[in-house]
């Protein structure tokens, strides 16, 4: 399991074409990335909202990544007003870079 992450910008999301991976990319107030790589995601809700002024990317709220059952995994990304990911997957991995 996994919580924690307030206040890093969401930098990019994307599949991995070559494997069956959903990717989210943040970068946090150290300004290190941090990598989670979703196996098999399904039932993937993305509702991210900005304001019509802004242009700017959303900033993590709470982040939670719950074991449900062997090889099932619940992720929440909370962005407060600007929205949230939600998703299930068969497994995950938190990596870290250094900038």
């Amino acid at each position: 399991s996994f919580s924690g992450l307030c206040d890093a910008t969401l930098v990019s999301i994307q599949w991995d074409l070559n494997q069956p991976f959903l990717i989210l990319d943040f970068i946090d107030a150290d300004g290190i990335t941090q990598r989670f790589s979703f196996e098999f995601a399904r039932a993937i809700e993305i509702a991210l909202n900005s304001p019509a002024d802004s242009c700017a990317p959303p900033f993590t709220w709470e982040v939670n990544i719950d074991q449900l059952q062997q090889d099932e995994y619940s992720a929440t990304f909370d962005f407060a007003s600007q929205g949230h990911i939600r998703l299930r997957c068969r497994s995950y991995t938190h990596t870290l870079a250094n900038p």
